[in-house]
């Protein structure tokens, strides 16, 4: 995270210190007290934005400066979201892990990218989301110690958001990204990543937390296994697997990225290492990464089939004796 403290805001005039609320201006980089921003409603500094203007410590100025002096010009480069300075060769920040845009004409579009809603990043985020720079922008150099490359052969559809995410989680040690398609589809994520032994085992976690639910329904339909059992305790344990339900949906969203970091990692490393010299690892890459639709499709048919399985036995006898519900 970059510090300001001691830098002034261009609202108030005041010196910032280590506890204040501080958002940055994501085209110029220039910092703010929050409520100096809300009051003010836009960057002070917008009629320059499109240009080459960009906010600079001047703590850190001083030292780009001297840089420059000593032979060096163009050494350093300010990142586009917090405004620290970067070796101009560098792909990403140092504190915060965004892409380093290339051109000007990257920063200007980079500014249609930001919601409209609250367009300054927060200090507090971790790692901006991949849809805050260029999707496709090619991603150079290494992620865990293997070219991008390889990683791009692996990952196959939507590599660069995976990149950037690596990327970033990489340079900033983070292991806990929201990843919404692992939150809202669980273990088909999985089955559709190739992660088998995540995908079974949350596919089999996630079917014993509903069991409780299905005990639920045989007691309603008067099913003759359900003659003896407490419904209280029932209902008390489908709540208790409700709850369990979306600790693990949470837990899934949360840990998706860094478990297919590690899972992938694994993989390429193996081919890579199986492959001899001066053979391309591209195509196996390929054909041990990417995605399965088949394995999704599969695994939604079996769910499928499942709760018409469950319903027929919760409901059945009452077909087979002319009581409907």
């Amino acid at each position: 995270m970059h510090d300001y403290t001691g830098c002034e805001c261009p609202v108030c005039h005041q010196a910032f210190t280590q506890t204040d609320d501080i958002v940055v201006c994501p085209e110029c980089g220039t910092p703010y007290h929050r409520a100096c921003y809300e009051k003010t409603g836009h960057c002070v500094f917008e009629d320059k934005h499109g240009t080459d203007f960009v906010w600079s410590n001047p703590k850190e100025s001083s030292e780009g400066a001297k840089s420059a002096s000593d032979g060096e010009p163009g050494s350093v480069v300010h990142c586009p979201k917090c405004g620290a300075l970067n070796p101009a060769t560098g792909l990403f920040c140092d504190r915060c892990g965004t892409p380093l845009q290339s051109s000007q004409q990257e920063k200007t579009n980079s500014t249609q990218r930001q919601t409209a809603d609250d367009p300054f990043f927060q200090m507090s985020m971790g790692i901006p989301t991949p849809f805050q720079v260029k999707i496709n922008e090619k991603i150079q150099g290494t992620i865990d110690n293997i070219d991008a490359r390889n990683w791009r052969a692996f990952l196959g559809n939507n590599a660069a958001y995976y990149l950037l995410n690596f990327k970033a989680m990489q340079l900033t040690g983070r292991k806990l990204v929201t990843c919404f398609s692992a939150f809202f589809f669980g273990a088909f994520y999985f089955f559709y990543r190739k992660m088998w032994s995540i995908a079974f085992a949350l596919f089999g976690v996630q079917a014993l937390l509903r069991i409780p639910a299905i005990m639920q329904i045989m007691i309603v339909a008067e099913h003759p296994l359900a003659a003896g059992w407490n419904p209280l305790l029932v209902d008390q344990a489908a709540l208790v697997c409700s709850f369990f339900s979306f600790v693990l949906m949470f837990g899934q969203g949360l840990g998706a990225l860094w478990a297919y970091r590690r899972f992938a990692r694994r993989k390429i490393q193996k081919i890579l290492d199986m492959t001899p010299p001066g053979e391309n690892p591209e195509p196996a890459l390929r054909q041990a990464g990417g995605t399965s639709p088949l394995a999704l499709g599969i695994s939604l048919g079996v769910t499928f089939a499942l709760l018409m399985a469950v319903s027929y036995f919760c409901v059945g006898h009452l077909l087979s004796t002319g009581i409907y519900l």
